[in-house]
């Protein structure tokens, strides 16, 4: 197409139009887009306004990341009232005229519109992504919930399931329940042992004992073949507690309880005997 010869009054109105702007957008006529096209290669002016045009829109679009200024509309709606209406009349001397009038009007108000527009929908895409982070916060603080929850049943089925062990220990009709009543060292100490040699298991409880010093601790031994076996050293059981092991022992004849040094002994020390009951 034929470029549109301009004088300097000429390019400055031009550049004023809007048209420019409206380029950057991406909103023009085909034809619109030629003739800016043409003319920033014809006029230098044209060309660093149009370049320019180009980057203030990039700007613009990082209000897509920014909060929108609340003034902002009103700004704008103000500098669209205060523009002219009337167009300037031109010389005879150019070769063709161009009719700005309510053009220059309508580029200027397009532009200030688009603006908006772009201003409005990057407040709104911040106003979701809030939301957005919000939900996830909330969603990260239920699944942490969840997990402790689910810690929970986990700690209860393995209680039950403990228990359920214990029940089926306890009324085992191979279950033995042996008394250990003091020694002449402690007459009135006394200790219930449930034995059960099918199952291989020992739980002891109701531990009626004196009480140690630090640096010492009581340790429990099974009597087999007339050889004492380690089963543990052990602190005193409160009320209805109870503690078992398993046991790969055999012919168990009898139990006893020794007060030795903090973390057992190899062998007991038969005068620190405390309590005895036989199977």
């Amino acid at each position: 197409m034929v470029c549109i010869n301009l004088d300097i009054l000429d390019i400055k109105e031009y550049i004023a139009s809007g048209i420019l702007e409206g380029y950057a957008m991406g909103i023009l006529s085909e034809q619109e887009t030629r003739e800016v096209e043409c003319m920033s290669k014809i006029y230098p002016e044209i060309k660093e306004e149009l370049l320019l045009a180009q980057s203030q829109m990039e700007a613009v679009s990082e209000t897509w990341k920014k909060p929108v200024p609340s003034d902002l509309k009103a700004k704008v709606m103000q500098a669209i009232a205060n523009e002219p209406l009337e167009s300037t009349t031109k010389s005879e001397a150019k070769v063709i005229s161009i009719n700005k009038g309510s053009q220059l009007s309508t580029w200027r108000a397009i532009a200030a519109v688009t603006t908006i527009l772009l201003a409005v929908m990057g407040g709104f895409y911040l106003s979701s992504r809030s939301e957005m982070k919000q939900q996830e916060s909330a969603l990260a603080e239920a699944k942490v919930k969840t997990n402790e929850l689910l810690n929970q049943v986990n700690q209860m089925e393995i209680s039950l399931a403990q228990y359920n062990a214990e029940e089926a220990f306890f009324v085992h009709d191979k279950t033995q329940r042996i008394a250990l009543t003091g020694t002449a060292l402690s007459p009135d100490s006394k200790m219930r042992v449930f034995w059960n040699d099918q199952m291989k298991r020992m739980v002891m409880t109701g531990t009626d004992l004196p009480q140690t010093a630090q640096e010492m601790q009581y340790q429990l031994w099974a009597i087999v073949d007339g050889k004492p076996v380690d089963l543990g050293v052990f602190d005193l059981l409160a009320g209805d507690e109870i503690q078992g092991k398993n046991l790969d022992v055999d012919k168990v004849q009898a139990f006893a309880v020794t007060l030795e040094k903090r973390g057992g002994s190899p062998t007991p020390t038969l005068d620190q005997m405390y309590v005895y009951g036989g199977v």
